[in-house]
């Protein structure tokens, strides 16, 4: 037997979805004015809307980068990982546990997605591979 996804409550860390998951169609880009495959998801949402955790869960690692900002990545158990990316300001540290709703930080622009409509960026990993939502049974 296949073994399914958990269901289990969540919800979204802000807005709507702008750009969807992707591992096999190309999305535009307009930071580098060109098509490209995207591992993540960007919500919709202005510099300074708070960003919410999608479910309840344990902050794993918190990590600065030059492309993606500040990422905060919090283990939703069952194998799910979630990496919220340019977050501002967080409000938990690594070992924190936080639930599902709780403010992690606050959103600022994205450096590889800059020219992007205003948005967060976040991948869902499932047993280490980026999944979408459907691989988890939440769309």
């Amino acid at each position: 037997l296949a073994e399914t996804a958990p269901k289990f409550n969540f919800t979204m860390p802000t807005g709507e979805i702008l750009k969807k998951h992707s591992e096999k169609e190309l999305q535009y880009s307009a930071t580098y004015s060109d098509m490209r495959l995207h591992t993540g998801f960007d919500i919709a949402c202005k510099n300074g809307d708070t960003v919410n955790a999608f479910a309840d869960g344990t902050v794993l690692n918190i990590i600065e980068s030059s492309n993606l900002g500040t990422t905060v990545e919090i283990d939703h158990s069952f194998g799910i990982t979630v990496k919220y990316s340019s977050i501002k300001s967080p409000k938990f540290k690594v070992g924190d546990t936080v639930k599902m709703g709780d403010v992690i930080g606050t959103a600022t622009t994205i450096p590889s997605e800059c020219k992007d409509k205003s948005h967060i960026h976040i991948e869902i990993l499932k047993d280490g591979k980026y999944v979408d939502f459907s691989a988890l049974g939440l769309d």
